[in-house]
């Protein structure tokens, strides 16, 4: 499972009345900035019982930080940052605990990465809910993401520019897009329902992404 982000730049200029003299003028702008940090994960380990006997434990799932943080002109800014943790499947023939798809939340876990997402870390506690039984388990995350490998970097841009008379409204509209990512490398420890797993990770990647909206109206 891998979720996908995009780093997009927009202002749009809206010039109505052009020649009449200098008006009120209306600007409204909004802010937005962000990253993620993704991974999937697997684990099927071999256990001993608390009675001495052989058993297993077999997991997977997917864990992913990110944050943001958004401004819009006349309204205060609001940031938000966390971990998305969902476990696909667990079982534990010691205990046995059977539990089959959920996911849970932890607030304010997620240390984001720097401009070259060189890492990031995600650690802190939930308890996910099986959405068929009801049933809970915890889980604890103690993770680095270690970005490997070159940051990949697409960018488009675009330009409309609409003329509707000599007195008529103006447009211009200018678009610019771009997408960062980078390949991770998971280091530190997953632990569910008491257990710490010898997980293997997959899928793994780093993101940074944000926007800009600029709408000035002159009447």
């Amino acid at each position: 499972m891998q979720m996908k982000t995009a780093l997009v730049l927009t202002a749009t200029l809206a010039v109505t009345g052009l020649g009449f003299g200098a008006r009120a003028a209306t600007v409204d702008k909004q802010k937005f900035k962000g990253s993620q940090a993704a991974t999937s994960f697997s684990a099927n380990n071999a256990l001993t019982c608390a009675d001495g006997s052989a058993g297993s434990v077999f997991a997977s799932g997917f864990l992913s930080g990110s944050d943001s943080i958004s401004k819009e002109t006349g309204t205060p800014k609001t940031v938000t940052n966390g971990i998305f943790v969902e476990v696909d499947i667990y079982s534990n023939t010691c205990t046995g605990v059977n539990f089959n798809f959920g996911d849970g939340s932890i607030a304010n876990g997620y240390t984001a990465p720097n401009k070259k997402l060189n890492s990031a870390g995600l650690d802190g506690s939930t308890t996910v809910q099986d959405f068929d039984t009801g049933n809970t388990i915890p889980v604890v995350v103690d993770l680095v993401i270690e970005g490997t490998g070159p940051v990949t970097a697409t960018a488009a841009h675009s330009k409309t520019k609409t003329v509707q008379g000599k007195h008529g409204p103006v447009t211009i509209t200018i678009t610019t897009s771009a997408n960062s990512t980078r390949a991770g490398l998971v280091s530190g420890s997953l632990t569910i329902d008491g257990v710490e797993l010898d997980a293997t990770y997959s899928s793994t990647t780093l993101s940074s992404n944000g926007s800009t909206e600029i709408t000035i109206d002159k009447n």
